[in-house]
């Protein structure tokens, strides 16, 4: 489903199901936008969505340009933007997305298994947030800040995420913590090039539920 120019786009209680985006480009699984001035996902679920192409980007949501974007009390499970970036949402060129409580597991790409964010102007505030089990091949298990984008992050869990090269959890780009913000957050494994703010606790297991069956809710006693 893709959507482009000056109409605004709402889901909620939506599932996409094993949608998936083929060809030279391939751009959002199961969704794709640009330059749409508000678009929003209330309470979706996104499983098993897959771009495939050249360039594929988003596995599940593909955000271009100008404009606002809201996630809401999703999921997004085994999504995968095969030999690129962005496994579960690829946002750039200017959006302004905000993230929270949504729960983003065994996602998979390149680069950014859950949340890849591009090009100068690009914000993503995220919120409430847990980040497990997803896996890249280069950088940026969790979520991958590239290009001058920005990312303020607070009260999220990022944990067993894997990456092949660089930082597990979140890899920023710049060598230089000065575009991203963390406040009050859990991250398994300890990042560079971070911004680490008031009430961070790192390299600590956050005791979910059942992570191997799938149940990332917290334990009685999770710090």
């Amino acid at each position: 489903m893709s959507g482009q120019g000056s109409a605004d786009m709402s889901f909620r209680n939506t599932d996409f199901i094993a949608d998936s985006t083929f060809g030279s480009y391939g751009y959002g699984g199961a969704v794709s936008t640009v330059n749409v001035p508000e678009v929003e996902f209330i309470e979706c679920v996104f499983d098993t969505n897959v771009t495939i192409a050249g360039a594929a980007a988003g596995g599940a949501i593909f955000i271009s340009g100008v404009g606002e974007a809201l996630v809401e009390r999703c999921v997004f499970t085994r999504n995968e933007a095969y030999y690129d970036n962005g496994g579960a949402i690829w946002a750039g060129d200017g959006v302004k997305i905000k993230v929270v409580h949504s729960e983003f597991t065994r996602n998979r790409a390149d680069r950014g298994g859950g949340i890849y964010t591009i090009r100068y102007g690009t914000v993503a505030t995220v919120d409430f947030c847990t980040f497990a089990d997803n896996f890249v091949d280069h950088d940026g298990g969790g979520i991958r800040i590239s290009d001058y984008s920005e990312l303020r992050l607070s009260s999220s869990i990022l944990a067993s995420n894997y990456a092949g090269l660089n930082q597990q959890d979140i890899y920023n780009h710049l060598a230089a913590p000065v575009n991203v913000s963390i406040d009050h957050s859990l991250l398994f494994v300890n990042a560079t090039w971070l911004n680490l703010g008031d009430g961070n606790v790192t390299e600590i297991d956050p005791l979910f539920v059942d992570r191997e069956n799938g149940d990332y809710r917290l334990l009685v006693g999770s710090p």
